[in-house]
């Protein structure tokens, strides 16, 4: 446990200003999210998608955009549409928020810098509320998303059904029906 904390603060120890730390994280979650999306196995024909197209993908949902330049449905496996989902997930709750609630349990506390970077994430005022708002950020999210997926369940038994994502549509990104 020592060797993965001495890891960790050398890592944070490299980034001087919380921007920074975010910046990569989004820079990190984007290029594993393009090679994941250019997998013969993200994509419904079996071959790798083009490297413009898993790139843009996978930027538009860490982004939380909802841009595309290929039909969603048609054009990504049900495995190319999970890591859509999740890239969704890391840019909608922020990468920050999702690395302190890893964190936490890890290391059973948060280091100043640690909290800084989470504070500049979560945009609270003080570094004593940071667990407390990823917290509640996380289950409010979850729990909305749950929400709208039971909607959409109870309105996929009828003709007029919607068929968004609740990932997408909770996070508002626009993406095109799947």
């Amino acid at each position: 446990m020592t060797m993965r904390l001495h890891w960790t603060a050398a890592l944070l120890g490299r980034f001087q200003h919380p921007a920074q730390v975010i910046a990569t994280a989004f820079g990190a979650a984007i290029m594993l999210g393009t090679l994941l999306l250019a997998l013969p196995v993200a994509t419904t024909s079996g071959t790798s998608a083009r490297w413009a197209t898993a790139l843009f993908t996978a930027t538009s949902a860490v982004c939380v955009t909802g841009l595309v330049v290929v039909d969603t449905a048609a054009h990504w496996s049900v495995f190319g549409e999970v890591v859509i989902a999740a890239l969704i997930q890391v840019g909608g709750l922020g990468i920050m928020t999702l690395a302190t609630l890893f964190t936490v349990p890890v290391a059973g506390r948060l280091g100043l810098r640690a909290r800084l970077f989470a504070q500049a994430e979560t945009k609270t005022l003080s570094t004593s509320d940071v667990r407390q708002v990823v917290r509640n950020v996380v289950v409010f999210s979850l729990a909305c998303e749950a929400v709208v997926a039971m909607v959409l369940t109870a309105r996929f038994r009828w003709p007029s059904a919607s068929s968004h994502s609740p990932v997408g549509v909770q996070r508002r990104t626009g993406l095109p029906d799947w």
